[in-house]
């Protein structure tokens, strides 16, 4: 546990979201798709990572504080933009390792196109699974940070925090 706690914030948000993302995706592959590909679960692990690294970082950057908005911000915004990685990362991943049969330039539009309508089709089936599944990632890295005396709140200050806009 002392490796995790040395980890910065946005790489234990990063890593926790990574190998959550992973499970569930090996979950869902398995049972109720009934397909299973390493190379899509390295790309979901990959993707999600990423996202949720950068978004973590550009969420705090003017304020460190891990308020209720900023997770559920957060969560939307990893949730929603880690789907298109992923599959901009899977399907090049797939071609070239799996499927490689000589470089086509024709391929290039229809990965593009591919990966925006399965982008958008995964998420209009997913989100539910992964926006709670963010969330619940935030709060427990809130849950496990030290408080200080300067990030200490006084009585509903976090709940006033939350509602200003």
């Amino acid at each position: 546990m002392e490796f995790f706690e040395n980890l910065n914030r946005e790489t234990r948000y990063a890593l926790l979201s990574s190998i959550a993302a992973g499970l569930v995706s090996f979950f869902l592959l398995t049972l109720f798709i009934d397909m299973f590909n390493y190379l899509f679960i390295l790309a979901v692990m990959i993707a999600v990572f990423t996202s949720a690294f950068f978004a973590f970082r550009r969420q705090t950057r003017h304020e460190s504080k891990l308020t209720k908005r900023r997770i559920l911000q957060l969560a939307f915004e990893v949730g929603t933009l880690s789907h298109f990685y992923t599959f901009a990362l899977y399907f090049p991943m797939n071609y070239f390792i799996l499927e490689f049969g000589g470089i086509d330039a024709s391929l290039l539009g229809a990965y593009i196109i591919s990966t925006l309508v399965v982008g958008v089709i995964s998420i209009i089936m997913f989100i539910w699974v992964a926006v709670p599944m963010y969330i619940g990632i935030g709060h427990i890295l809130k849950s496990t940070e030290k408080k200080d005396k300067s990030t200490q709140l006084h009585g509903n200050e976090e709940l006033i925090d939350d509602i200003q806009i």
